[in-house]
């Protein structure tokens, strides 16, 4: 900044220079620049003071928006956690009744629902069949809301080629 009379010549200090005041501390109630002149007069250490906290108002935001994707990152994972639990469940509670069932068991829906409880699950509905399976719907209630699942299991269909297991798993 070329230096210069400042507008404030009653004062009479030049632009850039330090003002004492007549106490002969510095700064005096000017603060280091003419009192008349505009907000863009003065030494540059002035338009820095304007920027002062900016910085922070900076940081504060990006760790806003960080803070907020780790929730939504939390959030999605709960829902995925959520939904492989009702599908074990769901899974493990037809397997249950319809090995129950195979065994000659009366009311399979009571296993169903034993094995859902156990696993983290309600049992919503049980549907047992005809010729041996069962079908089954659960519900995982999390913070996120809730998931639900339904499998099915029974006995080995007949025409499925020998060697198989008894109880069959079919979605």
């Amino acid at each position: 900044m070329a230096r210069g009379r400042c507008p404030c010549a009653r004062i009479g200090h030049e632009l850039g220079r330090a003002v004492r005041s007549p106490e002969g501390r510095p700064g005096g109630p000017s603060q280091g620049r003419c009192a008349d002149a505009g907000p863009d007069a003065g030494s540059p250490a002035t338009s820095a003071g304007r920027d002062a906290g900016s910085g922070a108002v900076l940081v504060l935001a990006v760790v806003a928006v960080a803070l907020s994707l780790v929730l939504a990152a939390g959030l999605v994972g709960s829902a995925h956690v959520a939904a492989a639990t009702a599908s074990t469940a769901a899974d493990l509670a037809a397997l249950a009744a319809a090995q129950h069932a195979a065994k000659g068991g009366a009311e399979p829906c009571t296993q169903a629902s034993v094995a859902a409880r156990r696993n983290g699950a309600l049992l919503t509905s049980c549907t047992p069949g005809s010729t041996g399976d069962v079908t089954v719907r659960v519900r995982v209630t999390s913070g996120v809301g809730h998931a639900d699942d339904a499998a099915r299991a029974g006995p080995r269909h007949p025409t499925s080629p020998v060697g198989e297991s008894a109880i069959q798993f079919r979605r």
